[in-house]
Formats: structure tokens, sequence, C-alpha cells
């Protein structure tokens, strides 16, 4: 039951009054509401383009009482989503703990097996490899799906799962992928085709350290297991991608839940997922993680632009979010963050890229499970079936090329190459790419007073 969090009751989380439940509650999403959270470098949930939810725990409870007069304001109409945060994962183990440790789950060991058990069914089109060891010394395992007997160029995809250690249905989606595809692969014509004609890699559980701690020791941890140099343990796998690394929505102090690493790619999961962009050139790539209901493509860490390829992007999140029931939004629309994967795979190699929410909590019941994990395979096979051509040879719209330069203007900052570049357009050129990329208006004005200052613009011949 949802319920307004107000008056004593709020007053009285923000006193640290002894509780034995630590609720998450939901808060608008806003910018006051978002500087809160990161001046007090408090960790969220999930996020929304209406709320940010966060755990009203102890630790927060404290950071929220040395801004006591900001917290009221911001949580005076906060509504409560969970009584205890810790509680889902209860529920769920209550509900289905078998045999396994973890129910409906699967641990790392689980997970090791339904990899191996799918080689076995598939050995001549089913690959087991190690995309890279954690700094625990544990192994990241993945698995090559293709048809060595096939013919033809072949376009390869990307399925990665649990950058979050708390999300564990983030690895269930990956692993009812591979499922789906060997027990329809000859029975399912669609199943059958995109194997024949495609290389699909799949690494279900990226933060292997993480994931194994959240199931075993701490269910709420998010971050990897890395020591810092300040004796705080874990760095954000998904803060810490080398694409506008650290310019927003992340942290530098370690002890935070986003904290963005000591440099760019500087985690062996991230190195890991760099070596596989390398290796295969991937032409499309999805990143599951829970929760919200999402289907989120880049850019991530600025709201001031959309990408050059937005159209296209759209275009299948929509369809994405249609066979899911999920909501398709730019990842910006929730707030700035940098150092993502779909930003970094997207803006370093041109990989149509999207991060999926699953679900409503980071450990969905059965029920909701279930359709999870019917539905995530449909999804997968409708991008992976449709989008079979590199973003670079797709049709592109007539003023691509400024769009592409205006991507590094924000991304550079307005400088003299790029207005050079520019001024080999016309105005209006410039103009119609700047609304096709809903760019903001300030940038805009600043970009066409920079123009206009150069003394040579006008003499330039104009765009046909």
């Amino acid at each position: 039951m949802k319920k307004l969090i107000w008056g004593f009751a709020l007053t009285a989380c923000l006193l640290g009054v002894a509780q034995a439940a630590n609720p998450i509650v939901r808060i608008p999403n806003n910018a006051e509401n978002w500087k809160l959270l990161h001046d007090l470098r408090i960790d969220y949930m999930a996020r929304t383009p209406e709320g940010i939810d966060i755990v009203l725990d102890g630790p927060t409870r404290l950071k929220l009482q040395t801004q006591r007069a900001r917290s009221l304001n911001v949580l005076r109409s906060s509504v409560e989503i969970m009584p205890d945060a810790e509680s889902q994962f209860r529920e769920v183990l209550d509900e289905t703990r078998n045999s396994s440790p973890s129910g409906i789950y699967h641990t790392y060991e689980e997970m090791k097996e339904a990899l191996d058990q799918a080689v076995a069914a598939m050995p001549d089109k089913i690959k087991l490899f190690e995309a890279g060891k954690t700094s625990e010394g544990r192994s990241i395992w993945g698995v090559e799906i293709k048809n060595p007997g096939t013919s033809g160029e072949k376009p390869s995809y990307l399925v990665l799962g649990s950058h979050h250690a708390r999300e564990w249905i983030s690895v269930e989606a990956p692993l009812y992928f591979i499922r789906d595809l060997v027990e329809n692969y000859g029975k399912d014509a669609e199943a059958t085709k995109l194997v024949d004609t495609s290389v699909i890699v799949i690494v279900p559980m990226l933060n292997v350290d993480g994931t194994i701690f959240s199931h075993k020791s701490q269910p709420m941890w998010r971050k990897n297991r890395n020591k810092n140099e300040n004796g705080t343990i874990g760095v954000d796998n998904n803060r810490n991608y080398s694409y506008k690394w650290g310019v927003s929505g992340a942290s530098s102090w370690a002890g935070s839940d986003t904290y963005m690493g000591p440099c760019a790619m500087s985690e062996a999961e991230n190195q890991a997922v760099r070596a596989l962009a390398d290796k295969y050139g991937f032409v499309a790539a999805v990143s599951f993680h829970s929760y919200s209901d999402l289907i989120l493509w880049p850019w991530s860490y600025t709201d001031k632009i959309k990408a050059k390829d937005d159209s296209i992007l759209r275009k299948h999140g929509t369809e994405m979010g249609k066979i899911m029931g999920y909501r398709p939004i730019q990842s910006s629309e929730l707030y700035p963050a940098a150092g993502d994967t779909d930003d970094f795979l997207y803006g370093e190699y041109g990989i149509l890229s999207y991060t999926v929410e699953l679900g409503s909590r980071f450990v969905p019941r059965e029920a909701e499970y279930r359709e999870i994990v019917k539905n995530a395979p449909k999804m997968l096979r409708y991008l992976f079936g449709t989008f079979r051509e590199p973003l670079a040879k797709q049709v592109q719209a007539e003023n691509y090329a400024i769009r592409q330069i205006l991507e590094k203007v924000v991304y550079h900052k307005i400088n003299p190459e790029s207005l050079d570049s520019l001024s080999l357009y016309s105005k209006a050129s410039i103009q119609g790419a700047m609304n096709d990329l809903d760019m903001d208006s300030l940038l805009q004005t600043q970009i066409m007073k920079a123009l206009e200052h150069k003394e040579t613009f006008s003499q330039l011949p104009q765009a046909q």
C-alpha cells in the first residue's frame, strides 16, 4: 500500500528514530531533489521521469539531518513504495526457495551450469568463453552463439546482465534468451534464422563479485567488490565507461554507490566489455538492469541534445517497449548520468545501444518474473532480427553531417574547429538540425552567435 510520508512520520525518519525497517520512498524527480541527493551522496534505487526512489536507512537519515530544512521540503510529499527495502529479497526467497538458496534467481554457480548445459545442447553452435577476471579472481563467463555451417555476412549482437549486483532479474533475461534459442533452434523459423545468420554474444553476469556478495551477504549491494584506496569497497560499473566519464550523475567519492572509479575504464568488468566491442564490432547491444519498466537509449550524459540517430533509436526502442509493456525514453530524460554502457557503445563504437530497466523492483516476485523472462527473448528477437545493418550504413537524414558536428560541439564545447565545420552550411540548415536534435535553446543561441562573429561566415558557400 503506497502512502504519503510527511508530517510526524517524516520527522521521525529524519531524526533517526529507531525503526525495524528501511522503507523505499519515491520523491519527485526534479532539479532540486536531484541536487540534494548528489550533494549528500545519497544512493537512489530507480528513476522515472516523475520520481526517484531512495531507501530511508540509517546512513541516509543521518545525511538528511545535515540539511534538515532542504530535506523536509524535498520529502514532504514523498510516497512510500515499500516498507522495507530488503523485504523484496526475503519475499521472493520464501516463495520460491526449493533446492536452490536463491529460489528462482540464478547464483553464479547456477548461471555457469546453465551456460554449460547450453553448450552441451548445441556444441557446434554455442561456445563458452571467459570475458575477463574480476578483482577477486573469478571468471566473467559468456557465450558466443552462431552457426559456423552457414555462410554470408553475419552481424554481431551483445547482451549484458548484472552491471549492478542487486539487480538479480538482469541475469535472468539473458539466460532465458539463451534458453529460448536452444529450445527453439530447428523448430521455430525465427529463432533458427537468427542463429544461422548472426553472431550473438551474451554475458549474463558481468559484475560477478558484487552479485555473489548481494546473494550471500548484503542484498542491496550495487557496486563491484574492488578495493578502493581509501578503504571503501566497490566501483559502479555503469559509471566507469570512458565516454564522457564523470561529467554528470556520478560521484568521485569512493564511498558512494555511484562511485565512478579512479579513472575511466579502471574496472575489469568494463575492460571486458570494451574488449568484446573491439573484437566483434557489434551492430546492436542491450544491457539489462532493474527496475522502472523503461527502455532507454543515448544520450545519458546530457539532456542538451538528442543523439544524431535518435529517430532510429526511438523507432526500435518504441517497438521494444511495446513488447515489454515499458515506456521508451532517452536516458537523460530521467536525469543526466555519464559513464554508462549505452553512451560508451554508441558514442565510441556507433553501436545501436539500449538499457532495459526490468520490472517494478530489483527482484520481481514470481508472477512478474515469469512475464519478464517470457517477453525479454521476444524483444531481443525483434531487435536482432530487424536491425541488421550498422548505423554507419543506414540511410541518413539530409542534415546528418550537421548533426554529427553539433554532437561534437556539445561533447567538446564550442571551438574553432567545430565552427569552421558548421560554417560550410547555411544558417537555415544548421537551425533545422538543431531543431531535429531538440538542442538546448541557450546552446543554440551561443552557437549561432559564435557563427555570426566569424568574419568569413557569410562569404562561404551555402549548402544545397
